[in-house]
């Protein structure tokens, strides 16, 4: 499959289109910060824009991992993903975690140990949440440090297993949600006394992003779209309308708004 970004329409900007060769690998994680553009993905790929997409350079690392996504704290640049246990049956594998100082001209790595594959984190300072594939050292798949990654510590979970994206309002503040319809809150950088109930179902969460200082949206596999209230205790589930027989076929695997109230849902059909 041919991978290609397409930088939008934004703030009167014309729209782009940048190619990498028809073998590449695929492209996973997406992020905008200004005029700044990056685009991260399997095989080492790390790809920025410094002119709101127009132009496309790689920035090479020499670390062959798959790459999830991107967090920005000012001008450091931190990239999530990880590197494969060759022959493993359910996929393990080891943390990679990225740190550019410079604006993203140069990485290096940060331990994350003993995390598996990172999907995404936040970072203020020196204080830092990180997550993604539960491991049997980190079965709830969140870790924080307040060290800059020199040390990091489990945040315990009332749940357990993989945790595929989040949203922070700040370090401290914000929503993952992943496996088996998983949602977990952040509150102070660990879980609050009192949290949104889990639900029992074998469906999976994909995706998840704040509409506003207090609404959060999730979505997932077979049509699933959740919304929790200003008390961020309860989800409720959204009806869509979708064409008849299409709803167990429909994963959702990206929100984002465009205003409080408008939102995108993007997915596929089995």
């Amino acid at each position: 499959m041919r991978n290609v970004i397409l930088s939008a329409a934004l703030l009167g900007l014309l729209a782009d289109l940048a190619a990498l060769p028809a073998d590449a690998a695929a492209l996973r994680g997406l992020t905008c910060a200004g005029r700044s553009v990056w685009a991260v993905g399997d095989a080492g790929i790390i790809l920025r824009s410094d002119d709101a997409g127009r132009t496309w350079r790689q920035v090479s690392y020499p670390v062959k991992a798959n790459f999830q996504s991107l967090a920005f704290d000012g001008e450091t640049v931190y990239v999530f993903g990880g590197q494969g246990i060759p022959g493993h049956n359910e996929g393990a594998a080891v943390a990679v975690l990225l740190r550019g100082d410079d604006g993203g001209e140069s990485f290096e790595r940060v331990s994350a140990a003993p995390a598996g594959r990172l999907y995404g984190g936040s970072f203020s300072g020196r204080a830092g949440v990180i997550f993604g594939q539960a491991t049997a050292e980190a079965p709830h798949g969140l870790m924080r440090t307040l060290t800059g990654g020199q040390i990091w510590s489990q945040v315990p979970l009332s749940s357990t297993g993989w945790l595929a994206a989040g949203d922070f309002r700040t370090v401290r503040y914000g929503y993952l949600v992943g496996s088996k319809h998983r949602i977990a809150s952040l509150r102070n950088m660990k879980e609050p006394a009192i949290r949104p109930p889990q639900i029992d179902s074998p469906l999976h969460l994909a995706a998840v992003r704040f509409a506003d200082e207090q609404q959060c949206f999730c979505v997932g596999e077979n049509g699933t779209v959740l919304r929790n209230g200003p008390s961020g205790r309860a989800w409720s589930g959204i009806p869509l309308k979708l064409p008849a027989g299409t709803r167990r076929l429909a994963d959702f695997e990206a929100i984002t708004f465009a205003s409080p109230k408008r939102a995108w849902i993007a997915g596929g059909q089995l």
